[in-house]
This record gives structure tokens, sequence and C-alpha cells, in this order.
């Protein structure tokens, strides 16, 4: 996807607003970053525990909502997230094209976020300081500023205005754009909106409309800036400078913008470095698993030496066999892993004094793992095996109910083995013929 492609989807993606929040929901970040809607909430619902245990407000990050589809009635849990909560879910995400993807987003977040303070700064501005800008040679007053001074919601005020050119609009001789010109600003969502430049012969318009304090306030602060304005452009020499008090404005409107983004890329550098510095350690830890590809692997390597033995002779010797007949070399991995606790793992190559993990490549390209015991571990498994014969594990046999093949009731049918510390309370079931007299 090209940039104006990802910023459009980008746009897409936060085009919602939630408590005067800029939010987006899991069901977009699940299409955006091509994953099951199930593994966002369960990626959430992770990081909310971990969000829990720290002073941090959950919903500044996530807002917990349901939806529902158009082919039945049924609600279905789903998050909303603000700019901060999309950042910590999506820094863990990877893939093709994801890396890549973040940092681009990563930008357009430190943007999306200076329009904000800045139009939130505009908003703050305090009552009975309206600015008079210049339209086409004419002092005006944005519908915004008006709407905050007189204490009504801007929507009002712009249906207000429209029911008034409404009007207006039915006697030729008035035109509508010497009270009101229309004009769009655009929000912290990306969204455009509509609001109007209101003249002089507008906020008369606007003030006759108005009782009560509000309109006597609204009505003397509006006269006061017109007629400093007017004193302004009378006085201005024809030279065209512009008057110290605009270039002191537009100064520190750039110094404010600049005081920003120096802010939002700081924020966005250090913790670039920050993912970067954890992607290194990672790697490096992997690089502690990796196994060397050596297309001419020495057989002397992978075979078992003098002093090593395979588990499945192991547990040939001791009768421990599966059902189907094969030596049971996961039953003997887990006694050794739970009571003598050996390395039997065959993730990664190592060698210790009881056992030896050999990992290569075979010649279709799989890994193949040769785990064996050594001759020290063999006389620690001896020893702990005379010591615990008999008690060994827990043992539950199974026995035939009924008559079946030459076997009566009470027959032993199968017998099952739990080694005692295994966490993960396994069961395995041991070929019978081995085991009736051990």
């Amino acid at each position: 996807m090209d940039d104006k492609g990802l910023e459009e989807e980008f746009n897409q993606l936060f085009a919602e607003e939630y408590n005067g929040k800029t939010v987006t929901s899991s069901l977009k970040v699940a299409a955006a970053f091509n994953k099951k809607h199930n593994n966002v909430l369960r990626d959430i619902d992770s990081l909310l525990k971990r969000i829990a245990k720290t002073s941090n407000a959950p919903d500044t990050f996530f807002i917990k909502r349901t939806y529902n589809t158009e082919n039945n009635n049924r609600s279905y849990p789903m998050y909303l997230m603000t700019l901060d909560g999309f950042s910590l879910l999506v820094s863990g995400y990877t893939g093709d094209g994801v890396f890549e993807k973040k940092l681009k987003y990563a930008n357009m977040l430190i943007e999306k976020k200076v329009e904000k303070e800045k139009s939130k700064k505009e908003e703050e501005k305090p009552m009975g300081n309206l600015v008079i800008e210049m339209n086409n040679g004419h002092p005006v007053l944005d519908s915004r500023e008006v709407a905050e001074m007189v204490g009504m919601r801007h929507d009002h005020l712009i249906r207000n205005i429209d029911h008034y050119i409404e009007v207006m609009s039915q006697t030729p001789k008035l035109g509508a754009d010497d009270f009101f010109i229309k004009q769009t600003y655009t929000a912290g969502t990306g969204k455009q909106y509509k609001r109007y430049d209101i003249t002089k012969k507008g906020c008369e318009m606007v003030a006759n409309k108005m009782t009560g304090e509000k309109g006597i306030l609204f009505t003397a602060e509006y006269i006061e800036r017109f007629h400093q304005m007017e004193e302004a452009l009378n006085s201005r020499h024809n030279n065209n400078v512009m008057d110290i008090a605009t270039a002191k404005k537009l100064v520190d409107k750039f110094d404010d913008t600049l005081s920003l983004l120096s802010k939002g890329f700081e924020t966005f550098r250090d913790n670039f470095n920050t993912v970067i510095e954890k992607q290194s350690k990672i790697i490096d830890i992997l690089k502690g698993f990796s196994v060397e590809v050596d297309k001419n692997v020495n057989e002397e390597d992978i075979a078992p030496r003098e002093d090593e033995y395979r588990l499945n002779d192991v547990a040939r010797d001791f009768g421990w066999f599966s059902t189907s007949g094969l030596p049971h070399v996961d039953f003997l991995k887990c006694i050794l892993r739970n009571q003598l606790s050996f390395n039997v793992s065959t993730a990664y190559e190592h060698e210790d004094d009881n056992t030896r993990c050999v990992i290569y490549l075979d010649g279709t390209g799989r890994n193949i793992c040769h785990l064996y015991l050594k001759d020290n571990g063999l006389v620690l498994f001896n020893k702990w095996y005379e010591e615990n014969k008999g008690g060994r594990t827990l043992r539950h046999a199974v026995t035939y109910q009924h008559n079946y093949r030459g076997h009566k009731p009470g027959d032993i049918r199968d017998i099952y083995y739990i080694v005692p510390g295994d966490k993960r309370q396994r069961h395995f079931r041991l070929d019978t013929r081995a085991l009736l007299n051990s």
C-alpha cells in the first residue's frame, strides 16, 4: 500500500470521537492488521490486566463496548481505544510489512496529537478575548469563538445562522455574504466541519436575537473589538506593512507549533529507540537458541558417544512400551525431568553431565533432534529406580467388566501412570503385557 492509501486507511481508522477524545475500535484494528477480532480482544484483555497493576486508569486507553451484527440481534464485545491505547496495543504486533506500517502510523499519530493540542489551545481561549481576523480586507469573527463567548454549542449557532441565511435569501437586496461568510475547519479526527466568518453586521444580527447577560456581554465585546480594528486600519500606513500586534501573534503561533512538533518528535524518538533496544535484546536471546546450518554435518557429532545412550534403548530395557508397541520415550522423559531435574528439552542444543541434545537439518530441511542420556545420568536414574521401584508413580489400573476374548471380569486391561511432580498431570498408558509383572 502506498503512502496515500495508508493515510486514507489511517484517517478511516481514527474517524470517531468519544468524550472529546479521538478513538478507534478493536474491529478496525483487526481489519487494518489482518488479525482475528477474538485475538485482538485477547491482547487488549491481557494489557488491561497489566494496566490494573499500575496507577493508570484503564479508560484512558480502552473503553469496553458492544456491537450488533446485521445477521442477528446478538451483542458481541468490542473495545474503543484512544491514541495511547492504540500505540500500546500495536507495539507488539509483528509480521510482513507491520513494522513499516507502525512506523508510518507513528508519524501520523504525532501529527494528529499536534493538531489536537493546537485545537485544544484555541478552544481554551478565555471569554472576553475575541480575536478579529481579516477576510478579503474585512474584519470578521470566527463562529466558534462567538459560540464560546455566548455559551452556545457551535452546531446550534451554525443551525441559527443557516436559518438567517435562508430567510435573507428571500430578499435579493440582502447579500448573505455581507453578514456571514461560509468556511470550514478540520477537527482532530481529520474530518472537515462547517463554520462561518461573521462580519460586524452578522454579529449585530446574532446579538439582536439574544437576551440576558450573555447577550449584553457579547454585544459590548464585539463592538469594542470591531472598534479597535477599525482604528487600527485607519491608522495603518498605506505601505501594507504588517502591524506589530499581528506579527507578534503570528510569531507566537509559529513558536507554539514548533514547540509541539519538537516535543512530539522527541517522544517518538525515545519510543522508537526503546523498541529498537528491546528488539535487539530479543535477537540476542534468540541467537542463543539458533541452530547453525551445516550441509556437511559430521556423523560423529550427532551419533551417541561411548558414554551415551538413546532414550529409546533405555525405555526398551526397562520394559516401558506404549500401546503401539514402541518404547515410551515421553514417559521416560517425564520421569527424568520431574523426578531427577534433568534437562530433556529438544528446543535447543545443550550438554551437561547428565544429558546432551544435538540438532541438525536433514536433507529435506527439517530439524532433527537427538537427546542422549550420559553414563552419569544413567547411574542416577538406576539409583532412583531401585529406590522407588513399585512406588515410582501413581498407578491406575483399568479392568475388564465383562468376559472378552478370554479375559474375565477383573482382569487388568490398561495401566495408567501419573509421574509425581508433572505440572501437566499427564496420564501415560503403557503396554499391559510389559508391566503386569513390574
